[in-house]
Formats: C-alpha cells, structure tokens, sequence
C-alpha cells in the first residue's frame, strides 16, 4: 500500500549505509514483515538466504537473554507504544540461524500506517564495539593494577626510609662492642 510504501522509504532513509538492518513486524510485533536495507547484509547479519528472514517469527533473531521476559516485553510495548530501546540495563543478543549469538542494540518505534500499527526495530551489530570496550576494560584494570603497586611501592619505600634511618640513629648511639649493633649493622646493609 501507499502508506507501507512511505514508511519503507522513511525506513531507507533512517537505515542509510550504516551496517545495521531494520525490519518491520505486524501489529503483534511477532512476524518479520519487511527488511531493509534490500541488500544481502540483514541476511548476513543473522546467517539466512537472501529473503529467508520475511514471515519469520521475530524470536528466531533474538538470542536466549532476555528468556520468558520477552513476552512480556512485547506485550509492555504494544500496550504503550512509544519509540525505545530494547534491554536497557541487560546484553541483548542476536541469534544467527545456526544458532551462534552475537551482541546488539535493538530498538522499536511503532508507526501507525493505514493498514494498521507496525513495528520497526532497528537492529545494530556491536561485536566490534562490545570488542574494544573490552580491550577498554583489560587496559583500565591493568592501569590500576599498575597504580596501586606503585602506591605499595611508594608505601614500602617510606617504611623502608624510617627502618633505614632509625638504624642510623641507632649504630651512631650504640656503644661499638654493644650485643645488639651487629643486627643494626645488618639492616644497614640490607638497605644499602
């Protein structure tokens, strides 16, 4: 129809090259109705042929996290349909057809057509970026690491300082054939 038309072109624009897809469900917001872009990347994206994905229920591309939360999920946003993002707070993962899962940003705008309310989720492969924000992660945990053993060392150098001096103090006051100056003149060396 007309207005379906309208809507897929808006859906183009908003896609733009980005690799992310886009699909539309029916007015449950379980049926794969439409894909963009119309190019092979969504299939890629989830692992299905050219096509494959149209009429599938949306359940075959989201991965086990979200469990039996999300029907619940579904019906919370067709009550109240306004645009959000999905799982917010939780991973999101997306489900190729062999099963394999990979992280994504999933989100929904309804938009109510002539044929009726639809549902558009736009849907963004992270990989790469939850990839660097680990290597993120890694090289902040190691920053501090180094940190703190800098202030151990730091610590352990003043301690040492006061040992060392007060082991002067003491060599220079004790009497030369005193009992305990041969343990002093061992912390001398020790920290020498």
């Amino acid at each position: 129809t007309k207005a379906l038309k309208t809507v897929l072109k808006t859906l183009k624009e908003m896609a733009g090259e980005r690799e992310r897809c886009m699909y539309c469900g029916d007015s449950h917001g379980t049926d794969i109705e439409h894909f963009w872009p119309k190019t092979p990347y969504p299939e890629r994206m989830f692992g299905y042929e050219v096509g494959g994905l149209v009429g599938q229920p949306v359940e075959c591309l989201v991965g086990a996290g979200l469990g039996p939360d999300r029907e619940d999920g579904r019906r919370t946003f067709l009550d109240e349909p306004v645009p959000r993002e999905m799982g917010l707070g939780n991973d999101l993962m997306g489900r190729r057809q062999d099963g394999t899962e990979f992280p994504v940003d999933v989100s929904l705008t309804p938009i109510e057509t002539s044929d009726g309310p639809q549902v558009f989720a736009t849907v963004v492969d992270i990989t790469a970026r939850k990839r660097v924000e680990s290597r993120l992660l890694h090289a902040r945990k190691l920053e501090s690491i180094g940190r703190l053993a800098a202030g151990i060392a730091h610590d352990f150098t003043n301690i040492l300082t006061s040992v060392l001096g007060n082991s002067r103090l003491l060599l220079g006051d004790l009497p030369r054939r005193h009992p305990s100056r041969r343990q002093a003149e061992a912390i001398e060396r020790a920290g020498g």
